[in-house]
């Protein structure tokens, strides 16, 4: 619907402000912002309307508070070829990317890989990263019990650190099930003494 045009010097008053009131009215109602609530959101304010798009997450793993996961490092059950239950960690949000998410090791941005066919065990999926020189390994690994922070004392040939993202419930009898750990923000990985000797400022 068209703007209504404004009124001119030559209208007769009282007949031409009834019809542009009720131009007016008709051309708000057909403009008047709507949302669904699922994609689209609108909070209606004093100084105006703030529009805000909802993020949709595929339907799969739920987080220990119930929701679906849609960020990064997204821990999936999938089946192999052979019928083979295994693990993925992916970026929920865009299952193409080729990175699974970022995490800080030592304050540092360390980009990492997606994951898929990791065996699956009763217990915690931890991100795990080290340092030598200036490259860095990401890897993933099940772990029985969450790992302790790195402290120097228990750092020898093993310089990595680990962050669990998912614990995995069940067993190959009963059924396979995960629950993420890792729901928002970056994981800060810290490891202590030879794994990084780069001063921080």
């Amino acid at each position: 619907m068209d703007v209504p045009s404004p009124l001119l010097r030559g209208d007769q008053r009282k007949e031409s402000v009834f019809l542009k009131v009720n131009e007016l009215c008709q051309y708000l109602r057909a403009e008047r912002l709507n949302a669904d609530g699922r994609t689209i959101a609108l909070n209606r304010t004093g100084s105006g309307v703030m529009i805000s798009a909802l993020r949709q997450a595929a339907a799969g793993v739920q987080s220990s508070s119930g929701a679906v996961l849609d960020g990064f490092f997204k821990v999936s059950l999938v089946k192999s070829a052979e019928g083979v239950t295994m693990l993925s960690v992916l970026d929920g949000y865009d299952k193409t990317a080729p990175l699974a998410g970022y995490a800080y090791y030592n304050g540092k941005k360390v980009e990492c890989p997606t994951a898929e066919g990791i065996a699956v065990a009763a217990g915690y999926l931890c991100l795990g990263i080290s340092k030598d020189a200036e490259t860095y390994t990401v890897g993933y690994t099940i772990e029985a019990s969450i790992p302790d922070m790195p402290t120097l004392e228990s750092i020898t040939d093993d310089n990595t650190a680990k962050y669990p993202i998912a614990e995995i419930l069940g067993s190959a009898a009963d059924g396979w099930s995960c629950r993420q750990l890792q729901l928002s923000g970056l994981p800060a990985l810290w490891c202590f003494g030879p794994c990084d000797t780069e001063t921080t400022t």
